[in-house]
Parts: structure tokens; C-alpha cells; sequence
């Protein structure tokens, strides 16, 4: 078993320095790329899709997970690169129909949201995919998180065979032994 993680365009050893030993503030890339009708989350999403398609070409089986943002971009990710299994994690709502609350650092695709968060575009594509999905939300979330592991808007998910929808009782978490768990075909009950 081989891990991989993705670390973001000016995060960790990948950051940009001012010279004096200072990371870049993350203003200067996020709206130079908003200013030129790009997005800083595409440049580390095709970066991901890249990453992901060619370790596809290495392993016989490959899982893509990511936890609040990074959940999110798994799930964009898992639906474009097919891995065998994407592990999101406090990373999708359906309240993003309604409301978005994101800053110019969090995923920012123009056009995507509106079409990825529909339900019917949810379940049609995923029911068509052969990737297994599992989705996690904790009751001690806040926000939208919060909202959606409450009213279990996206739990009619779990008809689709190849989904697992999880609520537990913790907060922005990968709640690893019901993944685990999800992952190895036991009851989560």
C-alpha cells in the first residue's frame, strides 16, 4: 500500500516566500487568479485529476479522500477520475443550493456549484460511476456541515448501491472506524 497526499499551491513546502522567511499571503494568488477569469482551487483540482489518473496507471485500486475542502474536491475529483473509492468527509451539502459560504481560498469553479449540488445531477451521476462513494458528516459540526449531518438531506443517497452516507456523533473529523468500517463492508449500525 502506497499514500500519496496533494498539498495545496502555497501550503507547506509548496508555499511562496516574501524573501525575509515569510509565506505569502494567500490575497496576492487568490484574486490574481479571480482577476484573470481563473481559479486558484482549479489549479490544485487538475493537479489532483492528474495526480489521480496516473497513479490509476500504477495500482490496481485507488482512494481518493479529502476532509472539509478536501472533501470536496474528492468528490470533483472522484467524479471525473473514477478511483475505486472517494472518501468525503464534511465536504458536501446539499445546502449549497441555497446558500454558500466560502472564502476566495475555499473551491471556486464559476458555473460548477450550481450544477454539482443538484440532487438530480448528484444521483445520476454517481449511480453511473463504479466508484464507491463514502460521505461523512458529525452532529457536532457547525454551519452547513452542521445543517446536513441534522436534516440528512443527502442520506436518499444511500439507495444508490454504490454509496455509504454516515452521521456520527463527532465534529469536522474522518470518522475512521465507520469508514473503516464502510470501507470493509460491516454494518455501521
Amino acid at each position: 500500500m502506497e499514500i500519496f497526499t496533494l498539498i495545496k499551491p502555497n501550503e507547506d513546502f509548496l508555499a511562496w516566500h516574501d524573501g525575509n522567511g515569510k509565506k505569502l499571503s494567500g490575497d496576492f494568488i487568490w484574486n490574481w487568479h479571480l482577476n484573470r477569469e481563473g481559479s486558484y482551487s482549479v489549479s490544485y483540482l487538475v493537479q489532483s485529476l492528474a495526480f489521480t489518473k496516473w497513479i490509476q496507471g500504477c495500482f490496481d485500486r485507488t482512494l481518493v479522500a479529502g476532509l472539509s475542502q478536501g472533501g470536496q474536491a474528492a468528490f470533483i475529483n472522484g467524479i471525473q477520475s473514477q478511483p475505486t473509492t472517494v472518501i468525503s468527509s464534511s465536504g458536501l451539502s446539499q445546502t449549497y443550493n441555497i446558500v454558500e459560504h466560502a472564502g476566495p481560498q475555499q473551491i471556486i469553479v464559476p458555473g460548477l456549484f450550481p450544477l454539482i449540488f443538484d440532487h438530480e445531477f448528484l444521483t445520476n451521476t454517481i449511480s453511473q460511476s463504479n466508484t464507491h462513494f463514502i460521505f461523512t458528516w458529525g452532529l457536532q459540526e457547525k454551519g452547513i456541515f452542521k445543517l446536513e449531518a441534522y436534516e440528512k438531506h443527502l442520506q436518499s443517497l444511500d439507495r444508490l448501491s454504490n454509496v455509504h452516507t454516515i452521521y456520527h456523533q463527532h465534529g469536522h473529523i474522518f470518522p475512521v472506524d465507520k469508514i473503516t468500517r464502510a470501507l470493509f463492508g460491516i454494518d455501521n449500525n
